[in-house]
């Protein structure tokens, strides 16, 4: 079976219009690959500057393993102890104080978005 060509006959300014779409979309796609280019160059940057940084991480922590156990242990007063422990519940009241009151933010901001929601 042959195929015969369909012809369409189209007005200038509908095929001025088409091409100019056809040509905006084929600079938006490039301009796309483009951007995923760079995004995919920058991921590969960092994650190779994570993998160096994990080493040193690594290489850091042994070393400090290392002094610690060089080093001797410190007998700590049991006065200076009771303090520190003190100044150690204090922060964690503060952080509870503080994730308390962005949970009231966040709970407020989804009551706003149902509200919203509910308008539509």
């Amino acid at each position: 079976m042959s195929q015969t060509p369909i012809h369409v006959k189209l007005e200038y300014i509908e095929a001025l219009n088409s091409k100019r779409d056809f040509l905006s979309f084929q600079k938006n796609l490039l301009r796309s690959l483009k951007f995923m280019n760079q995004y995919y160059s920058l991921r590969f940057s960092e994650l190779q500057v994570k993998e160096r940084l994990h080493k040193r991480i690594k290489e850091t922590l042994t070393d400090i393993n290392k002094i610690e156990s060089t080093l001797p242990k410190a007998n700590i007063p049991k006065m200076l102890k009771k303090e520190t422990e003190e100044e150690y519940q204090f922060v964690k009241k503060q952080q509870k104080k503080t994730e308390k009151y962005n949970k009231d933010i966040e709970s407020q901001l989804a009551e706003i978005q149902r509200k919203l929601r509910n308008l539509q």
